[in-house]
């Protein structure tokens, strides 16, 4: 490998059930000193910007967040959106030029570098506001020890992401920093993501990490005792049994061209799960059409209704490889030698040279871990109908978890009943 090569590494965990935790790593390479830490003097911004560039990040991460679904194939799968966004919003504030660019056409904004900051210190501490769960988001940097560090740089890691840079040596002890690293997401998300890197080699020269880590109850828990095993049709048409839970209750619900909308709220009722349950054989169809307008417009139709509700327990895995998305969304010049990121040093030429993400799910009666986040208010314009609806999850269907007062998507998933 070039040794002015930067490693990116994109990593997400996130588990809907008791604890949920996303990470999210971007890590560059190219060349120490006593010193731990290297940060701006200057505080985190109180959170200030326009609501459309609010609006413009989530659509931007659902849109990516989509397309990475996309990419596991067809198997169960979960992914979280909001973690890869803010790893690229980092990432974007050390690029300049057809860089910079690149990196806003992956996100899908078209919002100037400080409007897309302040927009994203907006939603970070938006997130840490919420009530009634425990929403955790934090952002870590780290660099190559003795590497010349722009103060621009730094001064956008502390007035938007609420952070600065910690000093490792990748080049002469990359066993030590890849410890450093991995110590850090693990004890961010609780031991959740134990291991974020197997090795990270003595050419990386910055690591920029984000870990959201998400702990919410059930607002109206399932009664274990009605959880038993039920038929669960695949896409291919075999039958599978999975543990379903159930319940009749009032609950927000819609339909929407041909798709069964059921949201799901979480204690504190601004952390809220959507189970988007599309008729058979409908499932890729809804990959292709979910955008943030069709999330805002099922939102939007949600009235209270009596549901009888049969949906599985949820154990979702995946591990991405994010460098084919984020080029086929138009940033394949950060991954090449043409990249520019002197914006964080002018000493070496640096690139991306990984982006990976892995993310996990998981849902029981009580408790589930994700994150979302959305401006919704649910409306009740009429007497629920005498007929209950049924909700059967019975086949392949989506789940969103969204933060209802931003709209932002932390964990986007898919339940095949093929692990």
């Amino acid at each position: 490998m070039d040794r002015h090569r930067r490693r990116w590494g994109l990593l997400a965990l996130g588990a809907l059930a008791l604890a949920g935790v996303v990470a999210a790593v971007l890590v560059v390479s190219t060349r120490g000193g006593p010193e731990q830490a290297v940060a701006s003097d200057l505080p985190r911004a109180a959170p200030s910007a326009p609501e459309a560039d609010v609006r413009a990040l989530v659509a931007g991460d659902l849109a990516l967040g989509t397309d990475m679904l996309r990419a596991t194939g067809t198997r169960d799968a979960v992914v979280s959106p909001l973690s890869a966004g803010q790893a690229l919003r980092m990432l974007r504030a050390g690029a300049a030029g057809e860089t910079a660019a690149g990196i806003d056409r992956a996100m899908g904004v078209d919002l100037p570098g400080p409007r897309t900051f302040a927009a994203a210190n907006v939603l970070g501490q938006s997130l840490a506001a919420t009530r009634g769960v425990t929403l955790d988001q934090a952002n870590a940097v780290w660099l190559q020890r003795g590497m010349p560090v722009e103060r621009p740089f730094l001064d956008i890691l502390a007035r938007d992401f609420g952070t600065g840079a910690r000093l490792s040596d990748f080049q002469g002890d990359p066993d030590g920093a890849t410890r450093e690293v991995n110590d850090w997401v693990s004890e961010q998300t609780d031991g959740a993501i134990p291991t974020l890197f197997e090795r990270l080699g003595p050419d990386t020269r910055l690591a920029l990490v984000n870990a959201v880590r998400f702990r919410g109850r059930w607002q109206a828990p399932f009664d274990a005792g009605l959880t038993k095993e039920r038929p669960f049709t695949r896409a291919d048409g075999t039958v599978t049994q999975v543990p379903t839970m159930f319940d009749a209750r009032m609950e927000r619900y819609a339909e929407r061209g041909g798709v069964q909308v059921l949201a799901l709220p979480y204690e504190g009722d601004q952390v809220e799960m959507l189970v988007l349950l599309p008729a058979r054989g409908g499932l890729p169809a809804l990959e292709r059409a979910l955008d943030e307008a069709w999330l805002r417009g099922a939102a939007g139709a949600l009235a209270m209704r009596q549901v009888e509700i049969f949906l599985p327990r949820l154990d979702l895995e995946a591990r991405l490889d994010l460098t084919p998305v984020l080029g086929s969304r138009g940033m394949g010049v950060a991954f090449s030698p043409g990249a520019d990121f002197t914006p964080v040093t002018r000493a070496e030429p640096l690139q991306v040279s990984a982006a990976v993400q892995r993310a996990v799910l998981r849902m029981n009666e009580t408790e589930t871990e994700a994150a979302a986040a959305t401006g919704i208010t649910a409306r009740v314009t009429a007497a629920p109908p005498e007929d209950p609806v049924r909700f059967r999850a019975d086949r392949p269907f989506l789940i969103v978890m969204r933060h209802r007062p931003t709209g932002a998507v932390l964990f986007l998933g898919r339940m095949a009943g093929l692990p």
